[in-house]
Order: C-alpha cells, then structure tokens, then sequence
C-alpha cells in the first residue's frame, strides 16, 4: 500500500498499518505496478534513474559494434532498443521536474553521440531533432 499526497502530509503521517484478518498491510514509500515505479511524492524519479541504466546499458554494449553500422542502421538500433525504454509510460513525464527530464535529454544526447557519431561537444539539439527525428521530454508529447 501507498500513501500518496504532499510531502509533508506524507511524512507526517510515518508509516500507517490496516489489519485485515490475521494479515497486515504496511505503507511505503514506492511500489512497481506493470513497470512503473510509483513514489508517494509523484516524483519519477527513480523509475526514469531505472529506465536511463537500462538505456545507458544498450548503448554501453553496442559501441565496440559502432563502426560496423551505417549512421541510418544505428538509428534504426536506437530507436528499436532504447526510445522504448524512454517511452515506456512517458505520459508521467508531464509532472515530472526539471531535473527528472534533463536526465532523460542527457540519455538523448548519448544516443544522437552514438548514431551521428560526433564528439561530446558538437551540436547537439538541432540533430536530435530535425535529423534524428526525436522530440526531447520538454515539448511534453512523446518521444
């Protein structure tokens, strides 16, 4: 079970237990439900550190293979393995902070390094998204 409200209101409560029968059900603070690691603040944080590892991950396994692939077959790579992985339940994006989506531009950023090839102080939002086509989490639409 989950207590979900402001963060004040949640901490002043601790931790609540109902009894039900012989069991009892404890509050806390996060669970995972299809995916999704909800926070009692509504803060996705955690689930979107998740869901970069997992992105950070594909790339970090696929770069000694980089050379080996044209520019539009690496685009192909990315957007078959990790825009999914960022796209999963992006609809909670749009209460997300700042910092939560800057996280997410930085995977994006790894990403448009990997596929265009270029050097960690290129340009950077102009191929993301008129090249490479991806929209970045602060259009609030789907990436």
């Amino acid at each position: 079970m989950i207590i979900i409200g402001k963060p004040t209101v949640v901490k002043s409560l601790g931790t609540v237990s109902v009894k039900i029968g012989k069991g009892t059900i404890t509050s806390v603070n996060q669970i995972k439900s299809l995916g999704l690691i909800i926070d009692s603040e509504l803060k996705w944080l955690e689930h979107v550190k998740l869901k970069i590892r997992d992105g950070n991950y594909v790339l970090w396994s696929l770069y000694p293979m980089q050379s080996s692939f044209s520019e539009m077959n690496l685009k192909l790579i990315v957007n078959a393995y990790i825009l999914p992985v960022i796209n999963y339940m992006s609809i909670i994006r749009g209460t997300a902070n700042s910092h939560v989506k800057n996280l997410i531009e930085s995977l994006l950023r790894r990403c448009r390094s990997f596929v265009l090839r270029l050097k960690k102080y290129d340009s950077v939002k102009f191929e993301i998204t008129d090249k490479l086509k991806w929209l970045f989490p602060s259009t609030n639409t789907k990436l």
